[in-house]
């Protein structure tokens, strides 16, 4: 019988734990948003509304399923229940957990989440979009090198109030980087792997002095290109909610949880009120610090 119970916060969310996290920050607050505990999944939801090779989804009730790991099922934006396989390691089991899982969940609770790392630049949130090979995490270790804090890595995950002020939440305290990037900069001491099979490690990041939530200042969404030189454009109209739309975390969950009408008040909400720029970079060779240079003289004017 477990019974141990765990504290934690992220995504501006509490969280009561039966699974030990120890990648998250410890959180003292008496209550609490979301329980996460072991118990039974079923193999299948009983009203799917869509699916993939993974999930399944419908109203306030999420399944996803890596069977060598554990089930997964997440309802009404409060509650995880874990199934692990007898063989799984906690690693494992928090891989998914923390990924595609809180995903959900977050989709559940109808905050928008975009698939972007965001940092601090004159006590804003720059949030940095992208696919996934566009360098999202590496800019923002850029930009951390060059004295800038990283609010969130890879998810960040955007709230709204009754004044329509616009918020990006603190997230994991680290950052996950390809073996080229740490040795591009040099970044010393003991690094985790993220999976034993690829060469990519977390580097922890201080919260120190750091909020809960800043208010988003704009976003940049980066890409790659084949030509030299870097770019810099405001996007507008109706590419600026397709790019949003696009960089928004595990999109195809929307459908099926019920919550497009609510992820498209929340885009529309966010491109009213915050400027879209579109950076390009070359794909090769490997310009970090030019880079974060670059992105640091053309933003630094407009924050």
């Amino acid at each position: 019988m477990r019974l141990n119970s765990f504290r934690y916060r992220i995504h501006g969310i509490s969280i009561k734990s039966e699974i030990e996290l120890p990648d998250l920050l410890l959180d003292s607050a008496d209550k609490f948003d979301v329980v996460i505990q072991y118990g039974n999944v079923p193999q299948h939801l009983p009203d799917i509304q869509s699916q993939g090779v993974l999930y399944e989804a419908a109203e306030n009730d999420f399944l996803f399923k890596f069977e060598s790991v554990a089930k997964y099922r997440v309802q009404n934006g409060n509650l995880i229940i874990v199934d692990p396989n007898k063989d799984s390691s906690n690693e494992d089991i928090s891989l998914f957990l923390m990924g595609s899982v809180m995903g959900a969940l977050l989709h559940q609770r109808g905050l928008l989440v975009l698939h972007g790392s965001s940092v601090i630049i004159k006590n804003r949130a720059v949030i940095i979009t992208g696919h996934s090979t566009a360098g999202k995490s590496t800019l923002a270790a850029g930009l951390n090198e060059a004295g800038f804090p990283i609010l969130t890595d890879d998810l960040s995950t955007i709230s709204f109030n009754n004044s329509n002020n616009i918020y990006v939440h603190s997230g994991f305290p680290y950052i996950r980087l390809w073996r080229d990037v740490i040795e591009k900069l040099q970044i010393k001491g003991e690094l985790q792997k993220v999976r034993t099979e690829i060469e990519k490690y977390k580097k922890s990041i201080s919260y120190d002095n750091i909020m809960d939530k800043y208010e988003v200042g704009l976003i940049l969404n980066l890409s790659k290109r084949n030509t030299t030189g870097f770019s810099f454009d405001e996007i507008k109209g109706m590419d600026k909610f397709d790019i949003l739309k696009t960089n928004t975390y595990r999109t195809r969950f929307i459908e099926g949880l019920n919550m497009a009408q609510s992820h498209f008040n929340n885009v529309t909400k966010l491109i009213e009120k915050i400027p879209l720029y579109k950076i390009e970079r070359p794909s090769e060779p490997l310009l970090i610090y030019e880079l974060t240079d670059y992105v640091k003289s053309v933003i630094n004017p407009l924050l």
